[in-house]
């Protein structure tokens, strides 16, 4: 059974161009993403869903001197390109994160792997975490059949979204995670240049080289200095998604 990792990149953004990259750290976001999911026993590789527009040529680059499977396809259709790479690399379930979180919740990462194989799930996610924390697993049946039944320009941008308007199709499981962690109204994605600030003074508190930030010991962080949370906390309504 293949367990991949899947991430979806690219520079543009209407909100801050080049988020992958921006550095924190002295290390470019998606690597700190990359960072974490090696932490993972079951993830067997993880896989760059790269839009093919010219100036995304930096996360080939990327791919290449960090030993990277990738693929290329539409910068518009992000459903597109992950099944692309599932299909071209034989996922059978594939652990899709975004490439500008570089908080994503690791510490129960396999179990939620593990839950989702045992239940025989379509799509199993962990919930109430903080924006930019949330992880996800499809098995590759489910995003087939939302790739070839979804609308092309309604489901593409939004990787799980034929899922969710249609559940009847699935099964969906949420994945229980510590009360204390759940956190919803905290923004811990790197959408806009105040959360880029915000996760730059946590990485400096936090980050040692080998390691990975503890999401319990940030939220403790945030709830001793709650001054920091409003760095970011005035991102107008409509645009916090975070779609890739």
């Amino acid at each position: 059974m293949n367990i991949h990792a899947i991430i979806a990149a690219r520079m543009h953004s209407e909100r801050m161009y080049g988020k992958p990259m921006k550095l924190i750290q002295n290390k470019p976001i998606i690597e700190h993403v990359i960072d974490r999911l090696n932490s993972s026993k079951i993830i067997d590789r993880t896989i760059l869903a790269i839009s093919e527009k010219e100036e995304n040529n930096v996360f080939v680059d990327f791919a290449n001197e960090n030993n990277l499977k990738f693929v290329r396809g539409d910068d518009e259709d992000v459903l597109g390109r992950i099944f692309k790479a599932a299909k071209k690399f034989n996922s059978d379930h594939i652990v899709r994160v975004t490439s500008e979180n570089p908080l994503i919740y690791v510490d129960v990462i396999d179990d939620l792997i593990k839950f989702h194989i045992d239940n025989k799930c379509d799509f199993t996610y962990l919930d109430n975490l903080p924006i930019g924390c949330i992880v996800e697993v499809i098995s590759f049946d489910a995003l087939k059949k939302s790739y070839d039944l979804g609308n092309e320009k309604h489901h593409s941008e939004l990787v799980t979204l034929f899922i969710n308007e249609n559940s009847h199709l699935f099964k969906i499981r949420s994945f229980d995670v510590d009360t204390y962690l759940q956190r919803q109204n905290y923004r811990l994605t790197v959408d806009t240049f105040d959360d880029l600030k915000l996760m730059r003074i946590i990485y400096e508190n936090f980050y040692e080289e080998n390691s990975i930030v503890k999401l319990k010991d940030v939220i403790g962080f945030l709830e001793n200095n709650p001054k920091l949370l409003e760095i970011n906390m005035n991102v107008p309504k409509g645009d916090s998604r975070i779609w890739e």
